[in-house]
């Protein structure tokens, strides 16, 4: 078995290395080592490898579990996934591949032979009972072939490593396989002729699992116990089958207890070091937040010995920036995921501080806010909520500058007409794409601006942060000054 052909799916190119070194100390030979699940599977089909061992996350069009999932069905190749750590449903969505084993990173040299070696002779064993059933077939159309039929189904069962039982209507055992024998710690003339449920746990959940088989044909993936003599119970993965005679009547069920006890323990690491990293995460975004709350409040000490108007808006509109990022990691650390924020929760917060800050009321100038229920991670979050925070700023301090005056407020009466003036936000998802416009009926933006090449930092920052998440913006003067943004959220 030591001959075997492997192949690597692993996009971490010194530990794919360090695998492949030790995969050839042990006697194998590495076809290829691939970290693109999409060009994997075509390697696989290329060269058909006896095994491949897949790390659990790989970047790619096809993710993991998709990429193992048609290895294993459409080619028959044993999977061994290499994990250290997934989402929350990765450990879920991986067990219905069905993989022939797990190997938890770090692993020494006799953990990777262990998991090579188990899934190998796993997949040798499935090979042999497909090609049993096959050729059973064929026996069963001929009573001369009965007896050699009956010797070969048994060495099947016996070269079985699981369980496996036959069941008639009524529950009984009919027979067993050795296998059965040490998971139970009863032998095989004691087992036959007992009610198979008294063997596991729930014996309810057992006892409608067997009633479904006969109804529906195969019944897959019960999670039962099977109970030892001596009181231990080994989790199971139960699958059963009906078996017919020639003539096409059901004579009973078929049943295999597949131990799943290391996929249990993969999965109990797994929950274990995903709290773990939780915990470590949500107290990251705490403590960035608190450091931006730290720094606002300096600048905010430092703004009150400041004389100068020009010098003090610099100071509130930094203020509002830092504002700005720190209530996205807020919104994470209160967040249940703490990868993605209710963006529009966020931009209503964000806007309603921008608005107090510059002493706005909302009867002076109507905030309309139109956002779809989208949720962005970090990477999308913070600049787009900059982009808004620079470009409402803007609005209140250049497209309705009386509203810092507050005599010209008393003197003016056309602009006493409260409700009249307005900014519009509006973000909304079409065909993969966000459609971000921010917009104003204020003053106009000047003619003779260029907003794409102009000194102020305010909209400097605006065209970085399109680039930054791979959008365009565009200025519309029709009407109302509209600025209209174009974008995919990043990964």
């Amino acid at each position: 078995m030591q001959s075997a052909n492997i192949l690597i799916m692993e996009d971490e190119s010194i530990t794919a290395l360090a695998i492949k070194h030790k995969l050839e100390r042990l006697g194998y030979n590495v076809l290829a080592i691939e970290s693109c699940s999409v060009e994997a599977v075509e390697k696989t089909q290329h060269v058909n490898p006896d095994l491949v061992l897949m790390d659990i996350v790989l970047e790619g069009e096809m993710d993991t579990i998709k990429a193992a999932y048609k290895i294993i069905r459409k080619f028959d190749i044993p999977v061994v996934y290499l994990t250290a750590y997934s989402s929350d449903k990765t450990p879920e969505k991986a067990g219905l591949t069905r993989p022939y084993g797990y190997v938890n990173k770090p692993f020494s040299e006799r953990d990777l032979k262990n998991a090579v070696e188990t899934a190998l002779y796993k997949h040798q064993i499935e090979c042999k009972l497909r090609q049993g059933e096959e050729n059973l077939n064929s026996f069963l159309n001929a009573e001369e072939h009965v007896e050699k039929t009956n010797m070969y189904l048994r060495s099947l069962i016996e070269a079985s490593l699981d369980p496996l039982v036959t069941i008639g209507h009524d529950g009984k055992i009919t027979d067993v396989n050795s296998a059965t024998g040490v998971m139970t710690g009863y032998f095989r003339e004691h087992l036959i002729g007992t009610d198979f449920s008294e063997y596991f746990t729930p014996p309810e959940k057992a006892r409608e699992a067997h009633q479904r088989v006969f109804k529906e044909g195969l019944v897959k993936g019960f999670e039962l116990g099977l109970k030892h003599e001596n009181g231990y119970i080994t989790p199971v993965s139960y699958n059963a089958s009906v078996y017919k005679n020639k003539d096409g009547e059901v004579m009973g069920a078929f049943a295999a207890a597949r131990d799943i006890t290391d996929l249990k323990n993969a999965e109990n690491d797994i929950k274990v070091s995903l709290k773990e990293k939780e915990v470590l995460l949500r107290e990251i975004h705490h403590r960035v937040k608190n450091n931006f709350q730290i720094i606002s409040s300096l600048l905010s000490l430092q703004s009150g010995h400041i004389t100068c108007a020009e010098s003090f808006d610099v100071f509130m509109e930094s203020q509002n920036r830092i504002r700005s990022m720190a209530m996205i990691h807020e919104k994470l650390y209160m967040s249940d995921s703490m990868v993605k924020i209710d963006f529009k929760e966020y931009v209503d917060d964000l806007t309603d501080s921008i608005f107090y800050n510059y002493k706005i009321s909302p009867n002076m100038i109507r905030l309309n806010r139109k956002i779809d229920n989208v949720f962005f991670k970090i990477n999308t979050a913070i600049p787009c909520g900059l982009i808004i925070n620079e470009l409402v700023t803007n609005c209140l301090k250049h497209a309705f500058p009386w509203f810092k005056d507050s005599k010209s407020l008393k003197d003016s009466s056309e602009i006493l007409k409260f409700g009249k003036y307005k900014i519009d936000i509006e973000l909304k998802q079409i065909d993969g794409n966000y459609i971000l416009t921010v917009s104003d009926n204020g003053s106009g933006f000047p003619d003779d601006v260029n907003f794409r090449k102009t000194d102020s930092l305010g909209l400097q920052l605006v065209n970085s942060l399109v680039e930054q998440i791979d959008g365009t913006i565009k200025l519309d003067k029709t009407n109302d000054t509209k600025f209209r943004i174009i974008f995919k959220g990043l990964a």
